[in-house]
């Protein structure tokens, strides 16, 4: 409880502004921001966690304004509910109906959590901590320990999220079925925060812009390859389930 008290009291502390000294240190200066408050200023900016919790939330509320779900995940969602309803309305299933039945009510239950704020929460903490955990094995060989690699990271993942918010705005203008433009907005999205990582990583371990591409690109390259291995791990697990659940 404490804590809670805590972290609204920095980020409502209108007084002080830190929050927004937060935002303009590590949009002008990351490298020094971040420093300071390594070396122990706390009255001058957010604490690093509290700043990632607080521009995440702020991103997920102003996509729920948003289009973003896909034409794909929509017709998905059409034909499993179709699917249910002519399956309910037979007067008997045989074993394996029952099981298909099952599934698929599993699946629209899915379905209905993915498009709940609480499982993006979890998605974008999941990807905080994964991208955390990857960054220190990266970046552990520099000058820096553990707990300053930590605050790093938070603050720059937050502020990378920050600096994509306004692409997002584009998504109003979208239809279902404009999937390259999506892809377009989503890649534009992803380059600006992977600029902004490069550039803050350069002048907060004091190391070449080129330096610093090369370690982010090992990031994403783990980052990728880690969540190949979930999903292949997933698929086994999910037709593990449908083998049960059918036969």
């Amino acid at each position: 409880m404490s804590e809670f008290k805590e972290t609204v009291g920095e980020l409502f502390n209108l007084q002080g502004n830190k929050f927004f000294r937060t935002i303009r240190g590590l949009m002008i200066a990351p490298g020094d921001t971040i420093r300071a408050f390594a070396a122990g200023d706390r009255k001058s900016f957010l604490h690093p966690f509290t700043y990632a919790i607080t521009i995440i939330g702020v991103s997920l509320f102003l996509s729920s304004f948003l289009n973003i779900e896909s034409d794909y995940n929509s017709k998905r969602y059409a034909e499993n509910e179709q699917e249910i309803e002519l399956l309910t309305n037979k007067d008997e299933l045989s074993k394996r109906e029952t099981g298909q039945l099952e599934m698929d009510n599993n699946l629209k239950d899915f379905s209905e959590f993915q498009q709940t704020e609480a499982f993006k929460r979890i998605i974008n903490y999941m990807l905080l901590f994964t991208v955390s955990l990857i960054h220190l094995l990266v970046f552990k060989n520099l000058k820096f320990g553990l707990k300053k690699n930590t605050w790093y990271n938070f603050y720059v993942f937050g502020n990378s999220i920050l600096i994509s918010l306004p692409i997002l705005i584009f998504y109003i203008f979208l239809d279902d079925d404009d999937l390259y433009f999506v892809l377009i907005i989503g890649i534009i999205s992803f380059l600006l925060g992977f600029g902004y990582q490069i550039w803050a990583a350069s002048q907060y371990y004091e190391i070449s812009i080129l330096r610093a591409f090369k370690k982010y690109l090992f990031i994403y390259i783990i980052l990728i390859i880690f969540f190949f291995l979930v999903l292949f791990i997933i698929s086994i697990v999910w037709a593990a389930y449908l083998y049960m659940t059918v036969n």
